[in-house]
């Protein structure tokens, strides 16, 4: 048996869920006295194409070892170190490989992917440039450059960037993705979508080619068309919710004659609070509702009339019929924006915990109490598009008789003691555990004020008035061009008008809080 087949056979083992007996048979070849800088070559391109990075970086590094002069195998091996995130070494090895060969084009690029891992974007723009003018017809370089671009808030560079790859390889499906990205972003949908549909033509299996679409029709409002492609998310490789398996069928809306449905939240705390308000739609269909939510929900998903039970994830399920996800839910009910279910609230505050926060907000005589969420989960995709920094809402506590509340209970929360002066905004540090305890204390204020957060959702599920502010892209729920929401009727849009430019929102919302204060 040759190296190449035994390795061949390592593969399958692994292919087949015999992970240990796979790195084992990994090790075994590894350690082979094979003195043949191509053979590990070889190898780990096939490594590499098998999608077993960690073997390709065992592999190439063999290679380096035997031929430690070869800028071709340092860059294989760089970018494969980047790959599996040992960041440091794959930096190191693509610039010893250009120290080697200037010249040699892949290691630029290589050396760019490892630049834009460690978030210097500019400098990875710089390094794919090289690149592209090192080997004219290097499409793959353009569209990294395109995405380096993109994520320094260069959309038309980035664009640019992206049909220049097109042009030297029109089959190249992600560029044709990353190009409805940016197009996107610049609210260019019906473009995007042709983009995106592109790139599904060319590979059938970007699914998220059709995700994208999915998002750009939900944006526009054109929620028939944008629920069907939203069922792909299940399929994509960066949605987090895993794919819930259930024996049991998925609802399609038909009636249940007696049978109970579960309904199993997915994504974020403010994707749930959204979305829950279809449960009351359930009992007409003649079954029993069952809901299983993050424990931290429980408490106001209690509240919700027409569920039946609750159960935190995690937990064992009782027994049901048909199961549905959560975001779903507007597709079996073909919700358009003519008939999103509108009655809020349809989560309630509990009454005592709402006396406790009437009298701790009782100490301070302001005629306003507004709440303010400035910053949201940094694990969320898009967050450094949506959070601010607290010092941003400074220009909001120079209006007169508000007392301001935070409603932020974990990142972001030392920006408080950070703030120029006598501190403008109480915290109730340590005093909230869960939702229910937010859902109290929002029911004691005036106001909130909140980017995209899940207390965002949370303040308009309980009918109180809140202010949303939203970057230049907003997420697909809050639509495009309005300042009122169809999900909730108590809120109101402020909106970014260039990318990453808070200051006018935030000029645009003192005005309208000076408004109130005088109303």
């Amino acid at each position: 048996m040759t190296i190449h087949e035994a390795f061949a056979l390592v593969l399958e083992r692994r292919q087949s869920g015999q992970t240990a007996e796979a790195e084992e048979m990994l090790r075994q070849i590894v350690a082979a006295d094979v003195s043949a800088t191509e053979v590990w070559h070889q190898l780990g391109v096939t490594a590499h194409e098998a999608g077993w990075s960690e073997a390709a970086v065992e592999f190439f590094g063999r290679a380096v070892a035997i031929s430690p002069k070869s800028a071709v195998l340092l860059s294989n091996l760089g970018h494969m170190l980047t790959t599996v995130g040992r960041l440091p070494e794959g930096l190191t090895a693509c610039q010893q490989a250009i120290k080697l060969d200037p010249g040699y084009a892949e290691a630029h690029n290589n050396l760019g992917i490892a630049l834009g891992r460690i978030e210097k974007h500019a400098q990875a723009v710089e390094a794919f440039r090289k690149a592209a003018a090192l080997k004219e017809d290097y499409a793959n370089a353009y569209s990294n450059m395109g995405n380096s671009l993109a994520l320094l808030g260069q959309q038309e560079g980035a664009i640019g960037a992206y049909r220049r790859a097109i042009e030297l390889k029109p089959d190249y499906a992600n560029a044709s993705f990353n190009l409805g990205v940016a197009l996107g972003k610049f609210g260019r949908y019906e473009e995007a979508r042709a983009a995106c549909r592109r790139a599904s033509e060319l590979d059938p299996a970007h699914t998220l080619a059709v995700f994208s679409r999915a998002l750009s029709h939900l944006v526009e409002g054109q929620l028939e068309e944008g629920w069907p492609l939203y069922e792909i998310r299940w399929e994509t490789p960066e949605f987090t919710s895993p794919r819930r398996h259930f024996p049991q069928p998925m609802w399609d809306g038909s009636a249940l004659n007696g049978r109970t449905l579960l309904i199993h939240a997915e994504q974020g705390f403010g994707d749930a609070i959204q979305f829950i308000r279809y449960a009351p739609l359930v009992p007409k269909y003649g079954g029993r509702v069952l809901v299983e939510c993050p424990a931290a929900l429980l408490g106001i998903m209690a509240t919700v009339p027409g569920i039946d039970g609750l159960v935190a994830q995690g937990g064992p399920l009782p027994d049901f019929d048909v199961h549905v996800p959560m975001l779903s839910l507007p597709l079996v009910f073909r919700t358009t924006i003519e008939t999103i279910p509108q009655n809020v609230p349809y989560v309630s505050a509990d009454a005592v915990r709402g006396l406790f926060w009437s009298e701790w907000l009782a100490g301070n005589g302001s005629a306003l109490k507004v709440g303010l969420v400035w910053a949201g989960r940094p694990t969320h995709t898009g967050d450094h598009l949506r959070s601010m920094l607290l010092r941003q809402f400074l220009p909001l506590f120079r209006v007169p008789e508000i007392d301001f509340v935070s409603l932020q209970f974990d990142r972001g929360i030392e920006q408080i003691a950070q703030l120029p002066g006598r501190q403008p905004i109480r915290h109730p540090l340590g005093l909230v555990s869960d939702f229910s305890d937010t859902a109290a204390l929002i029911s004691q204020l005036d106001l909130v004020i909140a980017v995209d957060t899940a207390v965002a959702h949370l303040a308009g599920a309980l009918g109180k008035p809140v202010w949303v502010l939203l970057p230049f892209a907003p997420d697909w729920r809050w639509l495009l061009d309005r300042e009122d929401s169809p999900w909730y009727p108590t809120m109101r849009l402020f909106r970014q008008q260039r990318v990453g430019q808070w200051d006018s929102v935030i000029t645009e919302v003192r005005h309208e809080l000076e408004a109130w204060t005088h109303g």
